[in-house]
């Protein structure tokens, strides 16, 4: 586990949340490099604005991300951001009464330590996804946090009609496969960094998940050593 050394005010040190921009760029450039592929192999990205069909997904995001998008919450107007955690609430409340919250709540430990986790990850998507909840951040179909969408959302990629991704469990959707998974990446420094089992969290818990766990977003590392750690893990792609 890294050590905090620096003050918060100075620029040599770095946040959960500083990780996040960093892990966007890296999402991006491998999503380019896979469509680049795809289209060497005579195939075609079918994913396009106004969609919003994996916008019914159940989304993993690591812990960065959730303080990340609890923070861009907190910035927009107070109406807004009353209606963000409206539906929130109201997603908080099906899960509640489909017997998934109390399951979904704390997030999935990772692969990394659990063996039962692509199975249980299986389940819980399946499920969710029958249960037809939209993202919160979905409005018209289309997202309106779009630039700050999760690295989740920004490497899931089809090349496979769109109807195909209505049920994926059914349809087999033909997803693109990147070289590597970043929330995964992301969750793995968040352990390194807290000495804690490494976590992914749902989307459509992650502000609660903010709020019980705000002090993470104020703690800081050394700059050099935390790019170190998230280049190490992410294999010269970063």
């Amino acid at each position: 586990m890294i050590r905090q050394r620096h003050h918060p005010a100075d620029p040599a040190s770095m946040s959960l949340t500083d990780l996040v921009p960093e892990a966007f760029r890296l999402a991006d450039r491998l999503a380019r490099q896979t469509q680049e592929r795809a289209t060497g192999s005579g195939l075609a990205i079918q994913c396009r604005k106004g969609c919003g069909v994996c916008c019914r997904y159940l989304v993993r995001i690591s812990l960065p991300e959730a303080l990340f998008l609890a923070a861009r919450i907190q910035d927009t107007t107070q109406p807004r951001r009353e209606g963000l955690l409206a539906r929130f609430g109201r997603i908080r409340e099906v899960l509640q009464r489909e017997w998934l919250y109390e399951d979904l709540k704390g997030g999935l430990t990772s692969g990394q330590v659990d063996i039962t986790y692509p199975h249980r990850l299986y389940l819980f998507s399946r499920r969710y996804l029958e249960l037809g909840l939209p993202c919160p951040f979905l409005e018209d179909d289309a997202c309106s946090i779009y630039p700050y969408r999760p690295t989740t959302c920004r490497q899931y990629l089809v090349t496979s009609p769109s109807s195909r991704c209505v049920n994926p469990f059914m349809e087999n959707a033909s997803r693109v496969p990147l070289d590597l998974d970043v929330p995964d990446l992301l969750s793995e420094v968040t352990a390194d960094l807290l000495g804690e089992p490494a976590t992914l969290l749902v989307l459509s818990l992650a502000p609660e998940w903010a709020a019980r766990n705000e002090h993470l977003a104020h703690l800081r590392w050394p700059r050099r050593e935390l790019l170190g750690r998230l280049r190490e893990k992410a294999r010269g792609f970063l």
